[in-house]
């Protein structure tokens, strides 16, 4: 049992973390995936809600309500997918979720997933995917060669 808590880090490590590596989910997701595009296409966002169920949430009643009346009149798009985790977040943004306009708030709520619900990964996992993810919005930013053009909001479901 001691070499299996020894080997598992060890091949986490030789492998590297899955929260880390883009990934796409099912057809279903995919649809959903592909609607944010088209949205994105639009342009005219200011600020981007990106994330998980919590984000995703912000479309049902009561959070409707309050996102119809607080965020939406500040050009405000959920771009949340229940289940998601931090490897589907990045898979979405380097398939077009952040071409086509640049939002002056990011708001991003990610990580739950990945050690949380079936199949956990380690913690480290969820870092290290959560900075993958900053990076790729730093990267996709349009003035990334100077001062970012946005703010980005880090939030933490569990406070929630």
């Amino acid at each position: 049992m001691k070499t299996l808590a020894v080997l598992i880090p060890l091949l986490m490590l030789l492998q590297g973390h899955p929260g880390t590596k883009p990934e796409p989910r099912d057809p279903g997701w995919l649809k959903r995936h592909e609607g944010f595009v088209a949205e994105a296409r639009k342009g005219a966002i200011e600020v981007l809600f990106m994330g998980d169920s919590i984000t995703d949430a912000w479309r049902n009643p009561p959070q409707k309500k309050i996102w119809d009346e607080r965020f939406a009149p500040l050009k405000a798009v959920n771009f949340g997918i229940s289940g998601d985790r931090t490897q589907h977040v990045l898979w979405r943004l380097q398939n077009g979720e952040l071409e086509g306009y640049a939002p002056k708030v990011v708001c991003l709520l990610i990580g739950t997933n990945n050690v949380g619900g079936n199949n956990p990964e380690p913690v480290a996992s969820a870092i290290t995917g959560i900075q993958a993810v900053v990076k790729e919005i730093r990267t996709r930013s349009p003035n990334r060669a100077t001062e970012p053009s946005y703010h980005l909001v880090l939030l933490n479901g569990n406070h929630c």
